[in-house]
């Protein structure tokens, strides 16, 4: 699939038929964002798979989305948020691009996605995924084989 027919494809995907994700397919996922461009090329993400449901019942729990413990994996993308260009929030704008990497190479291996920002607090979502305070998270997704097209 050429990339104009994969940017196309992409759809957000909220149910899942249960299907595992094999690791390789994952980590293709993950290398993908790391690809993307990033102020500076400081290549600050960090990506925090979940696929345990514990974690997944406890984020659900502290505010996200249903949606989250349904889907068979999320990935949380972090990104160092010491910038000295805060007026444009750069390691927001570096993690989203590796998002949308992320989101268009799923599209093209068969594994559908959906970003989702109804999560808890920063500071919960910290203290949930032993994150460190110079990490903010910028956005989750959850991911998985759609149940239909």
């Amino acid at each position: 699939m050429d990339i104009f027919e994969t940017i196309k494809k992409r759809r957000s995907v909220r149910i899942f038929d249960g299907r595992p994700v094999p690791k390789e397919i994952i980590e293709k996922i993950i290398e993908a964002g790391a690809d993307a461009p990033s102020n500076c090329n400081t290549q600050g993400w960090r990506f925090i798979v979940v696929d345990r449901q514990e974690i997944k019942d406890k984020i659900c729990e502290n505010g996200g989305a249903i949606l989250i413990k349904n889907a068979p994996i999320g990935i949380l993308v972090t990104y160092d948020n010491r910038t000295k260009n805060f007026e444009y929030k750069d390691y927001i704008q570096s993690a989203a691009a590796a998002m949308e990497n992320m989101f268009l190479v799923a599209t093209a291996l068969g594994v559908g996605c959906c970003w989702i920002n109804h999560l808890p607090t920063k500071r919960k979502m910290r203290k949930i995924l032993n994150i460190p305070a110079n990490y903010s998270p910028i956005g989750y997704f959850i991911m998985g084989y759609a149940k239909r097209e």
